[in-house]
Parts: structure tokens; C-alpha cells; sequence
């Protein structure tokens, strides 16, 4: 479906500007579906080794007025996945019970401040409030009319946190995203019109992770590239597809440094109002 939307052309431009703004939704909820794949190819010694994982969720989210703006509460309905390379096959992650919610509040232009986030009691994981993982769903607006060829720029700074207790792993990263967002006009896709916007970035992440007492030290910059389709009814992005490729290197302690490659493609959308 994606791919169809991100094939329809450039689209046309709008017959008048655009005011693009965070309001709340009527209904005031929306379900958004996601799908990713992150393939960390790694340049071993011994020669390359490519791990490939996969996983599909469902976020449920409620949105409220709040002083900031929006107050938004969400739960994931569901999250599944897998793990593979050539040594271990496809394995399915473990059970990934969800307990706990998502909450945080955000302003009509979508800067955003996390209060909390679930936790995974089936595999031991915690994730730090910093780990913004609404981010991509509510892109940063700006203010005033756009026009089609109209761009604007937005830095976000990440700094997430990861514990895991069931490996006896921690993870600790930064991670900066310059994004340049273009309204490229108007596309039709199912019968109905959207506002096609094109994202181009650049990304940078510093991560240490201890596993067990082994450190491994990762640096990696690259680029991402995508598409928007924006709900100009319901005030929300309804597709999006965001592909990254970076590259660096991992430090492993004894076993020496080694270079990392890592692409990660993300696909979500917004489930559709039955009429």
C-alpha cells in the first residue's frame, strides 16, 4: 500500500496553502500498525555477518486536551517479531508482553516531552523515558501556509536508555536526527486526498552496550529518506515509510574493532474510519 502511495508521482500542487497543526482528533483516538526491519551487517574477521530483525506492532492511542497542548496515553495491542543470521536461523523474539502505557504531551507544532514508557516484563527490558519511539508518527510541523516546494528543518535529539535484565545487558545511546521535511502537493491514493511530504535526514548515533561485563562501543552516521502522507481530516500522519543507511564501527574489547553497516526500513499507517 505503501509503495503504491510513494509510486503515485510527485503529486499535484494544492489549490491553496496549508496550515498544518496538532489538534485533538475526532474520534480522539487512532490505532497506527507498524512494520520494521533492521539488518546490522557486521565485517568480521572471519568475514561478514548480516542479523536481520523484524517486528510488527499495533499502538492504541488516546488523545486529550492538556495546557501544552495535547495529552496523548497509548498502549501497544500487540508486538511480535524476529531475529535471524546464517549461525542461528529465524528465531521469533520472546513472548513481548507490554505492561504499562506510553504517556506524553505535546504542542500543536509536535514537540513532544515523554512521561512514560511500558516496560517488557517477559524478557527483563525497561526503556528509559528519553527512548522516543512516537517520534517518526508525529513529525514536527511549522507555522504559517504552505505551499507546495515549501521546506522546513527539525533537529531532534534522542537519548535512549535500555536494561535488560533476563541477559544481564544495558544500553545507553545518543542519537541525532537533522531532518528536512518538503511539501511535494497533493496525491490521491484509495479515493481520497493526501498531502504528500518528503523527508530527507541526517543521522548520527553514539551507543555503549555492557553485556555482562563485555563493552561494546558503536558509532554510526548515515542517511534516511521517506515519505508522509498527512490526513489533512483527521490532523495526523496516515502513511509513512522511513528507510535508513549508516554506516561505522563497533569496539568489542579484545575481539578488536570491526566496521558496522545498518539499514532500517519503517512502515506504518493509520488505521482507516469506517464511514
Amino acid at each position: 500500500m505503501l509503495a503504491a502511495a510513494g509510486s503515485a508521482g510527485p503529486g499535484s500542487p494544492s489549490a491553496a496553502g496549508q496550515t498544518l497543526r496538532y489538534g485533538v482528533p475526532s474520534p480522539p483516538t487512532a490505532t497506527y500498525h507498524t512494520a520494521d526491519t533492521i539488518v546490522s551487517t557486521a565485517s568480521m574477521p572471519t568475514g561478514e555477518m548480516a542479523t536481520t530483525v523484524s517486528t510488527l506492532s499495533t499502538l492504541v492511542l488516546d488523545f486529550a486536551q492538556d495546557p501544552v497542548g495535547l495529552r496523548v496515553t497509548g498502549t501497544l495491542a500487540n508486538l511480535e517479531g524476529t531475529m535471524s543470521n546464517p549461525m542461528m536461523g529465524s528465531t521469533p523474539l520472546p513472548d513481548l508482553d507490554v505492561a504499562g502505557v506510553f504517556e506524553f504531551v505535546m504542542d500543536h507544532r509536535g514537540k513532544v516531552e515523554i512521561i512514560s514508557m511500558p516496560e517488557f516484563p517477559a524478557v527483563g527490558m525497561q526503556m528509559s523515558p528519553q527512548s522516543n519511539m512516537v517520534q517518526p508518527l508525529f513529525p514536527a510541523l511549522p507555522d504559517g501556509n504552505l505551499e507546495p516546494g515549501t521546506t522546513w528543518v527539525d533537529t531532534t535529539e534522542v537519548f535512549p536508555g535500555m536494561q535488560f535484565d533476563a541477559l544481564e545487558a544495558a544500553m545507553d545511546a545518543s542519537s541525532t536526527t537533522v531532518t528536512s521535511y518538503t511539501l511535494v502537493g497533493d496525491t490521491v491514493f484509495d479515493g481520497r486526498t493526501f498531502l504528500h511530504i518528503a523527508v530527507a535526514g541526517e543521522v548520527a548515533i553514539e551507543g555503549t552496550m555492557d553485556l555482562g561485563g563485555m563493552e561494546m562501543v558503536q558509532s554510526m552516521a548515515g542517511t534516511s529518506r521517506g515519505l508522509l502522507l498527512w490526513d489533512t481530516e483527521r490532523g495526523l500522519v496516515a502513511f509513512g515509510h522511513i528507510s535508513q543507511e549508516m554506516q561505522g564501527t563497533t569496539e568489542m574489547g579484545v575481539m578488536g574493532t570491526f566496521g558496522t553497516t545498518v539499514t532500517m526500513s519503517s512502515h506504518f499507517r493509520l488505521d482507516r474510519l469506517e464511514n
